[in-house]
């Protein structure tokens, strides 16, 4: 009887440990999970701003340094083409200032002066046309240059293109050209989309 009450007040202690035990290490059910820190995420608006001020923004100041250099290569083209004018003024002076000139001038005054016509005004710019440049010639050399500095901005703009296609790509954004809520934040160029909408000019009819 003795060995059955000592065996019932073991086996009583063991079990009040196993209770004491379970009541520290146990959770608590009215406090939350704890959980890791989710990251935000990031304003697609901020995201644009930010990507075109990095990637963006230092190929639109390449092609502006590009397009200046290009300026001062067609100022001193000229620059040299009419440096190459005034070489020739000289020879306009020595024409205007010979006796053949001078006889030929005063002739045309007197038949200006009976016919009422400007025949005298037009030596002086025939023979600047003949000796220093003609206005066909001057036409001509100023097409060249305006034509020079034209291609010189296109290829300069056509390349920052190029790079900021590039780069927008490696950066998982919209094609260039296509609307999205923060285009406004992207360069696009005219004619990059090949599709178009009803009704555009060139689009076929159904």
């Amino acid at each position: 009887m003795k060995k059955t009450l000592a065996a019932i007040a073991m086996l009583a202690a063991g079990l009040g440990m196993i209770l004491a035990a379970w009541e520290i290490t146990r959770p608590d059910l009215h406090q939350p999970t704890s959980r890791q820190p989710s990251a935000p995420e990031q304003d697609p608006t901020k995201r644009n701003r930010e990507f075109f001020e990095k990637e963006i923004q230092p190929l639109v100041a390449a092609e502006d340094g590009r397009n200046r250099k290009a300026i001062q290569r067609a100022e001193r083209r000229l620059d040299a083409v009419f440096q190459g004018y005034g070489t020739n003024v000289p020879k306009f002076a020595e024409a205007l200032t010979s006796w053949g000139t001078k006889y030929e001038i005063t002739k045309a005054m007197v038949y200006d002066w009976r016919s009422k016509t400007d025949e005298a005004r037009k030596i002086p710019m025939r023979l600047f046309a003949e000796t220093v440049v003609s206005d066909q010639k001057l036409n001509a050399d100023i097409t060249e240059i305006v034509a020079g500095i034209q291609s010189d901005f296109e290829a300069s703009r056509d390349r920052m293109l190029s790079e900021a296609t590039q780069r927008l790509k490696a950066a998982d954004f919209p094609v260039l050209g296509m609307k999205t809520p923060d285009s406004h934040f992207l360069p696009s160029s005219t004619g990059s989309c090949g599709s178009r909408s009803r009704g555009e000019p060139g689009s076929p009819r159904r």
